[in-house]
């Protein structure tokens, strides 16, 4: 049995919504590095290796899928990412990735995380 905590990147602008992922996430056994803007989250990732990394902010989706190539890239390990976004920019993705649409509770986003993570 693997007993490695898993690793989750958490991306969000709202620092409130931020905080409540982090503590229901670390409460369920994941270890949370936080960013609030990609260039800070493109560094965390080299330097941790998440599992999942979970993008909760509003760029444009041409901003995150160079975010994405970069973390393919310059990365080893395949990382997984969820995106949560509104539904005007759900209709305009045009990766294969996986997506959830605004609100997600931390609930739903702990459900989500131990699909894409394989926990």
């Amino acid at each position: 049995m693997n007993l490695r905590k898993k690793k989750i990147l958490l991306v969000y602008e709202n620092p409130n919504e931020m905080e409540e992922a982090e503590q229901y996430l670390s409460t369920n056994g994941y270890q949370t590095i936080k960013a609030n803007e990609l260039e800070n989250a493109y560094l965390s990732a080299i330097n941790m290796a998440p599992d999942v990394i979970v993008l909760n902010i509003s760029k444009e989706m041409n901003d995150i899928e160079v975010f994405n190539k970069k973390i393919a890239t310059n990365i080893q390990k395949r990382i997984e990412l969820l995106n949560i976004v509104d539904l005007d920019s759900y209709l305009k993705i045009k990766v294969n990735e996986h997506v959830a649409i605004k609100p997600v509770k931390p609930g739903l986003l702990l459900h989500l995380v131990r699909l894409i993570a394989k926990n």
